[in-house]
């Protein structure tokens, strides 16, 4: 159901130990995947981080175990609207929209007061940054897996209680994010 997750109060997760290496420091409760993510995947790419997602989307699970929001869509089609490219723009609805292994989410208030709030504390943030980033931390993720290099290492929702670390869509994260789908 889109919007399920943001209706969450953000300061209902406990805190938990937290540090800079998300892989190893915390573990994985719901990964949020960034726009590039599915870019990469709509490119073609068949190693690495594209290979990854198809996986992520063929194991089945009881619930999602991925979220993203709404703005990856509209930011994804920016390209294949540009260009005509009609093939491309239902890749990318088909991959984002209505699927048991990631939930899409709607920007909702309480997301954009979140964004602000990240905004006001990490001036280097971007809004549409801030808003993935308010969506993962809303959504109750632990994780976000970005190529993004303007993102630092972690987030903390601004009453403390809800904390995201950003990972890398590098090998040794891809197979231990395949595991953890798997297990």
């Amino acid at each position: 159901m889109p919007g399920a997750c943001a209706a969450r109060r953000i300061s209902s997760r406990k805190s938990a130990p937290f540090g800079t290496n998300g892989t190893t420091d915390l573990p994985f409760e719901k990964i949020y995947l960034d726009s590039n993510v599915f870019i990469s995947v709509a490119a073609g790419e068949v190693s690495g981080i594209g290979a990854a997602v198809v996986q992520f989307a063929t194991t089945a699970a009881p619930s999602p175990k991925f979220a993203t929001s709404e703005l990856a869509l509209s930011e994804v089609l920016v390209h294949p609207f540009r260009f005509n490219d009609t093939v491309l723009a239902s890749q990318y609805r088909s991959l984002i929209v209505g699927h048991s292994w990631i939930e899409a989410l709607a920007v909702e208030r309480e997301i954009l007061i979140e964004a602000a709030a990240l905004r006001a504390r990490n001036g280097y943030l971007k809004l549409p940054d801030a808003i993935h980033i308010s969506t993962a931390l809303a959504c109750g993720c632990s994780h976000m897996l970005t190529d993004d290099r303007r993102l630092r290492d972690a987030y903390a929702s601004w009453s403390g209680d809800a904390r995201l670390a950003i990972i890398r869509p590098t090998l040794e994260t891809l197979d231990a994010i395949l595991a953890w789908v798997r297990a």
